[in-house]
């Protein structure tokens, strides 16, 4: 089973983030496919001590104001809808509800800006540890482009990619869990 968790900060509701995390669970199930995961379970109550270190972990957040990069490191440029950081104490993600409120595919967007992130949390955001050079240019559309929107899906190639880096162990940051 490959868990991903959510750190719900920013007080969404439950049905929302159920709806969110389903959308995840959909993309990471065919991510599974053919690895020893085989399938993928979501959370959003946990406590740190049962992250493993190949599991992914999202913080939600009200806005950038918020941001947990942010006050690890100043001057790290935060994109709009979400961001990862590789700080000392492990890979921070963490996306921004004032990004996607109005939308009227709220828990959709949601989902794809939470995998855009988790697609930097594996594959590009520890230049020591990298699997591509950018997730934008060589992510293969869809999720990985730079402007995610709820009108995008997982390509095969989004798809290929984390399916290989779904075992790569990369500390997550659970210091706001």
């Amino acid at each position: 089973m490959f868990n991903f968790y959510l750190r719900n900060k920013a007080g969404v509701d439950g049905w929302t983030l159920y709806y969110a995390a389903s959308w995840l669970q959909h993309w990471f199930n065919r991510c599974c496919r053919g690895t020893p995961f085989q399938q993928s379970d979501f959370r959003w109550v946990f406590s740190a001590s049962v992250v493993e270190d190949h599991e992914l972990v999202v913080y939600i957040l009200p806005s950038q104001f918020n941001s947990i990069i942010r006050r690890k490191s100043p001057s790290f440029p935060l994109e709009a809808g979400g961001a990862t950081f590789r700080s000392s104490g492990g890979m921070i993600s963490e996306v921004y509800m004032d990004h996607v409120e109005g939308d009227s595919h709220v828990t959709k967007l949601l989902a794809a800006l939470i995998f855009h992130e988790f697609m930097h949390n594996k594959l590009d955001a520890n230049p020591n540890n990298a699997t591509i050079g950018d997730v934008h240019t060589q992510g293969g559309g869809g999720l990985a482009v730079g402007n995610i929107s709820s009108k995008l899906d997982l390509t095969f190639r989004n798809e290929q990619l984390m399916r290989q880096v779904l075992s790569k162990k990369e500390k997550q940051y659970t210091g706001s869990v």
